[in-house]
């Protein structure tokens, strides 16, 4: 992490597959959103990658180019959307990029597949979340503003179960 005129940049976060899943990243986070607050930082960058992709979107960080996250998003629901619901899924995924946390709890009610790789484990997941872990979607950089009237810093705050106490 680096930090400069009132912003935290994260740029890196590995953790072993065995590791995933253990809420080590998610007590990082969490801890590290109450002591910005506290120490002023009005601002975090990231960088996504892997899956990554999927835990900042779920956090509530808004992506910087969803132009990009587009792209990969067509190719993947021609490879697995049926035929007669692409072009809704293809819009329903440009609109959902500007909110990447709701893209992440996107759900049509079946599940898709997401290929391993050396960073993700292979599943099926909701159309949302495998369309941000598939491993043709590229690294996107995205930011958040440390306020409470972001609604984004709030479900961070929620989903990684850390409360403001000041």
């Amino acid at each position: 992490r680096e930090f400069y005129e009132g912003t935290a940049s994260h740029s890196m976060l590995y953790l072993e597959k065995k590791y995933q899943g253990a809420k080590i990243a998610e007590t990082l986070n969490g801890q590290a959103l109450l002591r910005y607050k506290k120490w002023g930082i009005k601002r975090i960058e990231i960088t996504a990658a892997d899956v990554g992709r999927y835990a900042w979107a779920r956090l509530g960080f808004n992506m910087k180019v969803p132009v990009q996250f587009a792209r990969a998003a067509n190719e993947y629901i021609d490879q697995h959307v049926e035929p007669s619901k692409r072009e809704d899924y293809k819009a329903k995924a440009r609109m959902l990029a500007d909110s990447p946390w709701k893209l992440a709890k996107w759900d049509d009610g079946k599940t898709y597949p997401v290929k391993p790789s050396d960073h993700i484990k292979a599943g099926e997941h909701p159309i949302g979340k495998a369309l941000l872990l598939d491993d043709d979607t590229p690294m996107w950089t995205g930011e958040m503003t440390i306020d409470d009237e972001n609604s984004g810093y709030r479900n961070a705050l929620r989903l990684l179960n850390v409360a403001d106490k000041r």
